[in-house]
């Protein structure tokens, strides 16, 4: 009796869900039929953030115009509808349904910001779109993204393992904390607080702020009041970070600055000034990598703009180039075939370097490099 109750339960759960997600059901089988058949441009979408100055558009048209110029991808061209998520939630959800709307779209890329592209990735798994986010690292991302989701850049757990290594190779003993009120900023804040201690660095004191503060000149006065410490550590975004980084400096702060890769733009010394200097930033790009695909690209860009690519001009062509390279090993455009693929794919060879996905569509082996500003 109680077995029968339990298969009726289960039964109405499942017919509850199917009811809830049929319309998406809907879209997501018109989408693989109609890749499976079609014969004209392979229809992407590209979501800028244009609230993180950089170079991300130009990497992906860069990409685009030579996949295209080589005769495409299964002798197709590869067409973008771009939009831009400005870095906002509801900004990014809306552009999720509106592409999720569109039965040609078989990928997204882009989405920066991780507080975007988590939710965002729920949408476009339910509509069966593939998504790839070239800078979202929270963890999150691909715990509830599902089947679709992939990242090409390493997550927080990763870069903040790797960030508390080269603060303890530096001899710093003493740090404070000062994170953005976000979950990525609080994540990785926390994984650097973790891998530090193990290595025998003492977090002093934590603190947060909000992404739209400009005046850290109260908290400033007050730590360096308080305690003695040999560095600070920045999880967080701009411009909020480099006003935190200027006023230190204004204030006599001198010691070293670490902080995550939210601080990887040009948009930092643009801000913070002459006070960046000396702030050491992760990042996955480094232009001066003696790899001939990376100095290739390096050139070619820079002939095409007339400036050296930023990281995530770097991250946008490679994000382009292992799609385009999944769908050419797949013979296929139907987004599960691609996934499927991308999934078992090992040793790509990017302009960021070599690397290998994962099962669960992060990638491992990515080298992370260290710049001082």
């Amino acid at each position: 009796m109680v077995k029968s109750k339990n298969i009726f339960i289960l039964t109405f759960s499942a017919l509850l869900i199917l009811s809830c997600d049929y319309s998406d059901r809907a879209f997501y089988e018109k989408r693989a039929e109609r890749a499976a058949y079609a014969k004209g441009d392979i229809v992407i979408g590209v979501v800028d953030t244009s609230a993180q100055a950089n170079l991300f558009l130009q990497g992906i048209q860069l990409a685009i115009e030579e996949i295209n110029e080589e005769g495409g991808v299964l002798g197709r061209k590869m067409r973008p509808i771009i939009y831009d998520d400005n870095g906002e939630r509801a900004e990014g959800q809306e552009i999720a349904r509106k592409l999720s709307g569109n039965p040609d779209v078989i990928a997204v890329v882009g989405h920066y910001y991780s507080s975007v592209a988590v939710p965002v990735s729920i949408t476009y798994n339910k509509n069966g779109i593939l998504f790839i986010s070239p800078g979202a690292t929270h963890p999150n991302l691909t715990r509830y993204g599902g089947e679709f989701t992939f990242r090409n850049i390493p997550d927080d757990e990763d870069v903040g393992y790797h960030l508390a290594e080269a603060t303890a190779r530096q001899g710093i003993k003493k740090v404070v904390i000062f994170y953005q009120r976000d979950s990525g900023g609080k994540r990785l804040a926390e994984i650097f607080h973790e891998e530090a201690h193990k290595r025998g660095v003492e977090i002093l004191n934590t603190r947060s702020f909000f992404e739209d503060q400009e005046n850290f000149r109260t908290v400033l006065s007050a730590i360096k009041k308080e305690y003695k410490f040999d560095a600070i550590f920045i999880a967080g975004r701009l411009p909020a970070s480099a006003f935190l980084i200027k006023q230190a400096r204004d204030m006599g702060i001198t010691v070293p600055i670490i902080s995550g890769d939210g601080l990887d733009s040009p948009a930092l010394m643009m801000i913070a000034g002459r006070a960046a200097n000396g702030t050491t930033v992760p990042t996955v790009f480094n232009p001066d990598l003696r790899q001939r695909l990376t100095q290739n690209f390096v050139k070619r860009f820079n002939s095409k703009y007339g400036v050296i690519p930023d990281t995530w001009a770097a991250q946008a062509y490679d994000a382009i180039q292992v799609l385009a390279g999944a769908i050419d090993e797949s013979g296929s455009t139907v987004p599960i075939v691609v996934a499927t693929t991308l999934r078992f794919l090992e040793n790509w060879r990017g302009v960021t370097g070599t690397y290998s996905f994962t099962q669960t569509g992060d990638i491992t082996e990515k080298p992370i490099f260290f710049k001082t500003v």
